[in-house]
């Protein structure tokens, strides 16, 4: 008897060591497991000694009793193999994580490099029929590829979809069938929807293990630094894809990759452009930065720092020497261009400012800020020449008008006001009632005021008697954020967080062009100083986007 439960048990530990023998020759190792001192037999790990079989012409165990001890066994099983988990992963130091189907990847310090070093290098049996780290690691390849073709695929597709849109828009523009032009166009933007709502993010996961793909290649449309190696073909075939039909939404003046700028952490609040080289832009961000931009090398040539909270204006002085900004810290500060140090900063309000702005000959400077208020102040000396009250909630913008001798407030009270600098009253010359709702924004040119509210109007008076010469109902799911005129006047660009950018004629108050751009929602918007074919889009994650028209 002592030598059949030997050889049973043996024999038992053979099945087993056969159970979990790997597929292949590459990846057999030598794994030492304990015996049993009393039986000299192999055992598996953490479990107990395996009965052996039941004496010849002894009573046979009840069916319910066998049940159980198989229940009992299984058990065991499973509480070692989770055991047998921990040992390993804990010796080899290698995280896996099963989130699905096709999630499942290997969390390794160095990313995907080191797992696959790992693979080569490591040759491990699979003592608990769960999946090795080789395993592991190819399947997380075999996700990748999988997931490439599908992208892949469904790029395609749209690729097809989008060519018979822009096919369709461009014989219905050529045939004047403004119906059909109209409901063609609806599809792009459903289009365009789909692929960033869907796609991207699939894009986005698929390349996490190349950082600089998004933030260099693709959303800056170059294939620059690259590599074609065998991965990376995917990967250029897929951005050749996304450029392909970037291009042909732009036909439709739908732009998911215009030229971008990532210029802050976090929103771009406003900028301003060079007086002497329009291609430096100076941006003042939600990171309490202000930075000067090279447009076309996409570098940054300066950086401001001194405010405490976000910075919420900022102008370049007309020689470019002098940099101006107010921030939500209460202050306005002066720096020096080129030093970028800061020679003076402004004290006076009791609560944050949101606006300012610079008189023509840049000798006075106004403020407007949650106190309620609007101070003047001389540059030169540094000193607030004048406080003006009279509105009731908080002052959202300031304007100088072109004659430099009047300007314009107006925020959460719904109401503008006119004041004029050379009268002796500290009261306003005019007051309009302009709209229903608080004012988010104005904006100024030789002749007109636009004011833009969240009721979903703008409003165009001139600066000179106050008088309405155009309203213009928005509508859209999302009221106006930020607009400015075009260089010459004629037009006016009103931007919102629907990602929508609408252009209209300022004489008529027709729309004539509307813009769809991919972002997080628009901040500030401007054209480019002396051309109208240009717009600059400041958005809330950070970017500043240029617009070819």
């Amino acid at each position: 008897n002592s030598n059949s439960n030997s050889n049973n048990h043996t024999t038992t530990s053979n099945k087993q060591t056969d159970q979990y023998k790997p597929s292949s020759d590459a990846e057999e190792a030598a794994v030492t497991l304990p015996t049993d001192s009393e039986s000299g037999s192999t055992l598996p790990v953490n479990l107990e000694p395996i009965p052996s079989s039941p004496i010849p012409g002894s009573k046979p165990s009840s069916p319910n009793r066998q049940s159980r001890g198989r229940a009992a066994s299984e058990q065991e099983k499973e509480t070692a193999n989770q055991k047998l988990e921990r040992v390993i992963q804990a010796e080899w130091s290698f995280e896996v994580k099963t989130l699905g189907p096709l999630q499942a990847k290997v969390e390794r310090p160095n990313g995907l490099a080191v797992a696959q070093e790992e693979k080569k290098r490591m040759d491990v049996v699979s003592l608990t029929g769960s999946p090795s780290p080789l395993e592991t690691v190819q399947r997380f390849l075999d996700w990748r590829t999988e997931t490439h073709q599908l992208i892949g695929r469904i790029l395609d597709h749209l690729l097809l979809n989008g060519i018979c849109i822009a096919t369709t828009l461009a014989l219905a523009e050529l045939v004047k069938a403004k119906d059909v032009y109209g409901k063609v166009l609806i599809e792009l933007f459903k289009m365009s929807s789909y692929y960033v709502r869907s796609c991207l993010p699939l894009f986005a996961q698929a390349t996490e293990d190349e950082p600089d793909l998004l933030r260099i290649n693709f959303y800056h449309k170059t294939c620059n630094k690259l590599s074609l190696s065998v991965h990376n073909k995917a990967l250029f075939r897929m951005l050749i894809q996304n450029y392909m039909l970037d291009a042909i939404a732009a036909t439709g003046d739908v732009y998911l990759f215009p030229r971008t700028l990532d210029c802050h952490r976090d929103g771009v609040k406003y900028f301003d452009f060079s007086h002497t080289d329009p291609r430096f832009v100076l941006t003042a961000g939600y990171d309490r930065l202000l930075r000067i931009w090279d447009t076309k090398s996409h570098s940054c040539m300066a950086q401001f720092a001194g405010h405490r909270s976000i910075v919420t204006w900022c102008a370049f002085s007309k020689d470019d020497n002098t940099v101006y900004s107010a921030s939500f810290d209460g202050t306005l500060k002066v720096w020096n261009a080129k030093t970028s140090e800061c020679l003076a900063t402004l004290s006076g309000h009791d609560d944050s400012i949101m606006d300012a702005d610079i008189s023509p000959d840049e000798k006075l400077m106004l403020s407007a800020s949650m106190d309620k208020t609007v101070r003047l102040w001389r540059l030169k000396r540094g000193v607030c020449l004048r406080v003006y009250l009279g509105h009731r909630g908080w002052v959202k913008c300031v304007r100088f008008m072109p004659n430099g001798q009047t300007f314009a407030s107006a925020g959460l009270d719904k109401r503008v006001f006119i004041w004029e600098l050379n009268a002796d009253s500290k009261l306003p010359s005019r007051i309009i009632d302009a709209h229903e709702d608080y004012i988010l924004t104005m904006a100024v040119s030789s002749c007109d005021l636009l004011t833009a509210s969240k009721d979903k109007y703008i409003k165009i008076f001139n600066w000179a008697n106050a008088s309405c010469r155009q309203i213009v109902d928005t509508g859209g799911s999302s009221w106006c954020s930020s607009a400015a005129f075009s260089p010459d006047g004629l037009y006016f660009a009103a931007a919102s967080f629907d990602n929508s950018i609408f252009i209209y004629d300022t004489n008529t108050g027709r729309m004539i062009r509307q813009v769809r751009v991919h972002n997080e929602g628009s901040l500030s918007i401007a054209f480019a100083r002396n051309d109208n074919s240009t717009l600059y889009v400041g958005t809330a994650n950070g970017k500043l986007q240029i617009i070819e028209l």
